[in-house]
Parts: C-alpha cells; sequence; structure tokens
C-alpha cells in the first residue's frame, strides 16, 4: 500500500535564462550587453514561473493542495541569485511568471496596484561573499577555479576530441579568418556564440549536421565539469545545499542543529528559489548521480527541483526512538525532478526517495558546515590535483 503525502517544501536551483554571448564581439546581434539576459531568456524565466504556478498553485493534485498562496507571500518564499545580473533578472522573470500581476479593468484596480502585485526580493551578494556563486566566500575554490583554467595541459585531452570534429567548421560558419589554431577555451567561446546565435536566430541551425550540433552542444561539458577536483566538487555542492539541508532539519526537528545559525531562512519558507549556472546545475546532477542519466547539455533555463514530502499514513512513534534520526527521516520523501522529469537516484530504492536514503547520501559524499568552512580558508596549489 501506498501511503498518502503531503508537499511540504521544494528547493528549486535553475539556470539563467538565455544570455547573449561570453565573447563580446558578438554584441552587436543583440539589444543587450555581453552575457546578459536577453529578451528570450526574460520570456524562457516567465514561462517557467508560469508553468510551475500551475503545478504548485493551480493543481488539484491531493499531494499539492494548499501548499503555496495563489498570491504572493514573502514568509512562503526564499528567492536567491548569484551576484550576476542575468541570474537577478531571471529570478525577477521566473517569479513574474509565478505570481503575475492581476488584470486591471477599472480605476480602483489602478489605484490598489501595490496590493495587486510587489516586486519579490531577490537576495544576492557582491562576488567574494556569494555563498551560491561557485567560488564565492571560499578561498580554496577560487583559486583552484583559477589555476586549472591557467593550466592548458589539463585541457588538451579535449583539444584532441574537440579539434577533428568540430573546430573548422565553428571557425566557417562564424567567419573567423585569422590563422590562429584554435585551443578548447577559443573553441568553447565561439561554440558559445553559436548556441546563443541559433537561439538568437542569426544563424541557422542546418548549417551543421545533426552529428556536428551534438559536439557543438557538448563543448560546455569539460567546461562545467572539469573546473574542479572531486574535492572541489564536493565543498562547491557542500556550500550550496548545506543550508537546505539545515532548513529540512529544522522543518522536521524544530531547531537548528548548527551552534550558529547556518541558513539565511526564517524556517518558514516553503519555496526556496535560487536562480545559477549551468556549472551549477552540472555539478548538483553529478553529485546526486542518477541512474541511466548522461548530461550532454543543460539548456538555459534547465532546472531542478527537490520536492519534500510528509507521509500521512506512518507508523506511531515510539518514545524510545524520537530522537533517532533514520526513524524521524523515515516519515518523509524526496522526489528530485531535472526539467520536470523524475530522476531516479542510485542510492535511493524508488523514485520517491525515503528522506533517510537521501540523507544518507548527503552525509556519506557531502562535507559538513565546519568542513565547508575549514577547507574555503585553506589554499589550493596545483600538486593536489
Amino acid at each position: 500500500m501506498v501511503n498518502a503525502k503531503k508537499l511540504k517544501f521544494v528547493f528549486q536551483i535553475a539556470r539563467h535564462g538565455h544570455r547573449s554571448p561570453l565573447n563580446p564581439d558578438y554584441s552587436k546581434f543583440y539589444t543587450v550587453g555581453p552575457q546578459e539576459l536577453t529578451p528570450s531568456g526574460m520570456r524562457q524565466q516567465y514561462l517557467l514561473g508560469t508553468h510551475l504556478r500551475k503545478k504548485y498553485v493551480e493543481n488539484d493534485d491531493p499531494e499539492m493542495e494548499g501548499f503555496l498562496s495563489s498570491s504572493y507571500n514573502s514568509s512562503e518564499w526564499y528567492v536567491g541569485s548569484t551576484h550576476l545580473r542575468r541570474t537577478v533578472e531571471s529570478a525577477r522573470y521566473f517569479m513574474l511568471g509565478f505570481y503575475p500581476p492581476r488584470s486591471m479593468t477599472n480605476k480602483k484596480d489602478i489605484e490598489t496596484l501595490p496590493f495587486k502585485y510587489s516586486t519579490v526580493p531577490v537576495y544576492n551578494n557582491k562576488a567574494q561573499h556569494d555563498t551560491i556563486h561557485t567560488t564565492g566566500n571560499c578561498l580554496y575554490l577560487g583559486l583552484q577555479y583559477g589555476i586549472i583554467h591557467q593550466t592548458p595541459q589539463l585541457w588538451k585531452k579535449y583539444d584532441d576530441y574537440f579539434k577533428p570534429r568540430i573546430y573548422q567548421k565553428l571557425k566557417q560558419v562564424l567567419n573567423v579568418t585569422d590563422d590562429k589554431e584554435l585551443n578548447y577555451f577559443d573553441a568553447f567561446k565561439l561554440g558559445d556564440a553559436v548556441e546563443s546565435l541559433v537561439f538568437q536566430g542569426v544563424i541557422d541551425q542546418n548549417e551543421f549536421t545533426d552529428k556536428e550540433w551534438t559536439y557543438i552542444k557538448r563543448l560546455q561539458i569539460p567546461w562545467i565539469m572539469s573546473s574542479f577536483t572531486p574535492l572541489g566538487t564536493k565543498l562547491f555542492i557542500s556550500k550550496i545545499l548545506n543550508p537546505i539541508v539545515e532548513l529540512i532539519d529544522f522543518k522536521i526537528f524544530g531547531y537548528w542543529k548548527s551552534k550558529t545559525k547556518l541558513p539565511p531562512f526564517t524556517g518558514e519558507e516553503k519555496f526556496v528559489h535560487y536562480s545559477g549556472h549551468d556549472t551549477t546545475m552540472a555539478n548538483i546532477l553529478l553529485f546526486l548521480h542518477p541512474e541511466d542519466f548522461v548530461i550532454d547539455t543543460l539548456p538555459y533555463a534547465s532546472a531542478i527541483e527537490f520536492e519534500l514530502y510528509e507521509l500521512e499514513a506512518h507508523e506511531v512513534k515510539h518514545p524510545e526512538v524520537e530522537l533517532n534520526l533514520s526513524h524521524e527521516y523515515d516519515n518523509y520523501q524526496v522526489k528530485v525532478l531535472y526539467n520536470n522529469e523524475a530522476l531516479k537516484l542510485t542510492h535511493c530504492e524508488h523514485t520517491y526517495c525515503s528522506l533517510s536514503e537521501f540523507m544518507s547520501h548527503f552525509k556519506e559524499h557531502g562535507l559538513s558546515p565546519h568542513e565547508v568552512k575549514t577547507l574555503c580558508k585553506e589554499e589550493f596549489e596545483l600538486a593536489q590535483f
């Protein structure tokens, strides 16, 4: 018999919407500056918000009933972003889709506009204190990221793979006429430009064969998956997820487990939305290790949701085991979705993963808040790779 359950909490992390290329040479094709959110990217985030509103607010599924208010309630939400403009704007357009302004049909509606819709705060910090950003507020990660990207020999294997397959075609389509031989970093930026320009409608995707287009999309994968050592990846993910784990614990046990409250939350939040990057998404997926899942590409506005459900028909708690965390966790399940598709995690028996299984995986493969704080203060040298 399947236990009835109710949705209690959602943590979502999403990649920003479509942006202009990293290379400023192609800014002439856009109405925004380099690396900034385009109107198409704004629309992507708005549509993502409207889609999830239908799921979490307008859905008549008993599991979702009463989960979120139909209009924005600040106590239910925490919206965070990295420090970059494109992620901050993405978060705002996502929330605009989730809680759109009501239609105004008369003078009274116009006069009460502030009560119909208000701008949702998006919490973010400068780069050096950015707790969501890849390297923010962490010396170890910042040094590691910089050193790895300044060491060409670490990337030669990607040249060996991609050069005979796509480098020349990239130069041809983008009319790159100089005789400079491309390396992986150059090719990655050209591939990034091509993907954005195709999305923008400047370049026709049909200029590439299906196989060539696959290589272009795959060019981003080494950049976002090989920027850290295994320990660096573990540190990066733990830095992001530790506050969420503590918030979940607070919801179950009613107190903050750390001596100094780690998360920036009140404990009342029902939905935490982080606006991030492809690097964030890829490394979280790598950490989760889903079954039969290969990261081929991470499209703009991709999203991962962690849904926490409480079982309504669970065993009666016995006094002698009330302090047993695994027993408490067994009254809850976690479902992880990537672009609205449920993931079966290898360490979980079912798609609806018991919270005990989920927390055991995090404890085994993640770092504690204390370990994160300690390691982030250390320096990184290439010899540690």
